[in-house]
């Protein structure tokens, strides 16, 4: 198993967690405040193991958009939810986290497989 594909099963299980979040808010049942600083610090570490991985490597041009797309949801998720929507949390935006962290899950599978 190569670092990119560690790395895209790291970012499986931390959508996963995503999901539980989206989940939970839908239904308006609050969630442990770890869930959400899990998730952001599991995303970082993530995206430090790709880069590694992207620079350690040959990496292709489909590899670096992998990562620019997932580092973009990674800073908008913390834009959003840390600091703009600290006290609610519109789905609309989350469905749009949601949907850029699926786009570079997507780009990484292609990627390592």
């Amino acid at each position: 198993m190569t670092l990119v594909q560690f790395t895209f099963f790291i970012f499986v299980a931390i959508a996963i967690v995503g999901a539980a979040m989206a989940i939970l808010a839908a239904l308006r049942v609050r969630r442990p405040a770890i869930m959400g600083r899990s998730h952001g610090l599991a995303a970082f570490l993530a995206l430090a193991l790709l880069l590694l991985a992207n620079l350690t490597t040959d990496a292709s041009t489909l590899a670096w958009t992998a990562f620019g797309v997932l580092a973009a949801g990674f800073i908008g998720g913390g834009l959003l939810f840390r600091f703009i929507f600290k006290d609610r949390l519109p789905m609309k935006f989350v469905g749009m986290h949601a949907s850029v962290g699926l786009l570079g899950l997507l780009l990484l599978y292609l990627t390592a497989f």
